[in-house]
């Protein structure tokens, strides 16, 4: 071999190891890329795990502490002090109870390692044995009189005169049958009572926050997409009125309180979810397409809900509550008037006269015993279908569809110049048309054999 040749030779040797070298560099680095990726995947689904796992735990601990609360509901009646538990495990859960209108809230913090998630839960009764019939009318000096279409699918509880087919004036005489189910003839029958001690509570939150706020607005408020003023959380009190139009809100796990001088408009596309409190001196309307889930509204004045609103939440009003147009009720809901913290001589009206679905709502009126003021009146248009229980401690003219149960100390019709006491005319209502049973607000305890129940149960993180 030439001297040339051994340098050729030479040359492409050092070529062939070099390449070697660089293949194996190469190689190495995609290896090390491979597992560094697998590393780094790995690491992150064990994070990912890790936080799960203690998210899952901390959420045991809030709903752990809601069961310890309405634990003790059930054997104290109400307790308030905060209940903190720590656990084995090196969790723990803080527990605290509340006036929600006529419902207890509980509200339970569950930690764990360096998770925190809250639970709020509604409470109230669980509905008594009256609720199983159709009807219970406790008016005791008059017959219960079925007139025109009336049509009863379930039992009926009615005083010692019974029940009886009648004619209002102008119709003609109808022998069909109207009723499918059993008469209980029974003695001192009775509505239902609200607890006053969740009452007065509340009440008293009430005008605890309208001279405590932590937050004063002067003047008007308006809340609108363009805006971008948020509904802040704590105590909020605005001097005049307060209009929230084309807003979305989600309060999740926060108590949000709004104490309004004036009256409230809520319009538009507004969405709001969440614990949050309108406490308005002025009428409140709640118009257009927007949708209140989970909201508590309060008004000295009236409250309105029409146009093609949604509806699921506690309202309460000392004057009237009207749900008009093509609204929609939906459960879990309770409209409350509350007539008892009203000293005008007006006649308190709740009228549903919505042709929209007015589903699982709990409708309770709540009168004084003074029989010489203006007896309130709860109404139901011959256009509505109503599903869920209508309890009325004064009259009740009731002329659509129920699906549910009716408690009222009387029927009320009025022809004029004919005033029919104990009749009702053109009602349906089918007792089993109902597939669940409603949770009413907090009752009295010395008449009420079931315990509290869960009415909502919401989960935060």
């Amino acid at each position: 071999m030439t001297h040339s040749g051994c340098r050729r030779a030479r040359t492409n040797l050092q070529n062939e190891r070099g390449t070697i070298l660089i293949s194996s560099l190469a190689i190495i680095i995609i290896l090390l890329t491979i597992f560094l990726a697998a590393l780094s995947y790995g690491l992150t689904r064990y994070g990912t795990h890790i936080r799960d796992r203690n998210a899952l735990l901390a959420t045991n601990l809030a709903e752990a502490g809601i069961n310890r609360g309405l634990d003790r509901l059930n054997n104290e009646g109400h307790f308030s002090d905060t209940l903190i538990v720590e656990t084995p495990n090196g969790g723990r859960y803080q527990t605290s109870v509340r006036a929600w209108g006529p419902y207890w809230l509980i509200t339970s913090d569950g930690d764990y390692a360096n998770q925190t998630v809250q639970a709020t839960a509604i409470i109230g009764s669980a509905p008594p044995d009256q609720f199983e019939a159709a009807i219970t009318a406790c008016n005791e000096n008059y017959p219960l009189v079925a007139a025109g279409h009336t049509r009863i699918y379930g039992d009926v509880n009615t005083g010692p005169l019974g029940l009886n087919q009648g004619r209002i004036k102008g119709e003609g005489r109808r022998k069909q049958e109207f009723h499918w189910g059993e008469v209980r003839i029974l003695e001192n029958l009775e509505i239902p009572s609200l607890d006053t001690t969740v009452l007065n509570r509340y009440r008293a939150h009430v005008q605890s926050g309208r001279l405590n706020p932590t937050t004063i607005i002067s003047g008007s408020l308006e809340i609108s997409l363009d805006s971008r003023e948020p509904i802040r959380e704590g105590t909020i009190q605005i001097e005049n009125n307060l209009a929230i139009r084309d807003y979305a809100s989600e309060a999740a796990g926060v108590i949000h309180s709004l104490f309004v001088g004036g009256y409230v408009e809520i319009g538009g596309t507004c969405r709001i979810s969440g614990l949050v409190e309108i406490v308005a001196e002025g009428p409140i309307h709640l118009t257009d397409s927007s949708v209140l889930d989970n909201v508590l509204l309060v008004s000295s004045d009236s409250i309105v809900i029409s146009g093609d609103a949604t509806f699921s939440g506690i309202a309460i009003s000392t004057k009237s509550i009207e749900v008009k147009e093509n609204a929609r009720l939906a459960y879990p809901s309770l409209l409350l008037l509350d007539f008892a913290e009203n000293e005008s001589d007006e006649k308190p009206e709740l009228r549903l006269t919505s042709r929209g679905d007015l589903e699982s709502l709990c409708f309770v009126v709540f009168n004084r015993e003074d029989r010489s003021r203006p007896r309130s009146l709860l109404y139901l248009d011959s256009t509505s279908s109503f599903t869920g229980f209508l309890v009325s401690q004064a009259d009740a003219d009731l002329r659509g569809s129920v699906r549910g149960s009716v408690v009222t100390e009387q029927f009320h019709y009025s022809l004029p110049p004919t005033t029919y006491i104990n009749w009702i005319r053109d009602l349906f209502i089918h007792r089993q048309g109902l597939g669940f049973s409603p949770i009413l607000p907090v009752l009295e305890k010395s008449r009420v054999t079931d315990q509290y129940a869960i009415m909502r149960l919401d989960i935060a993180l």
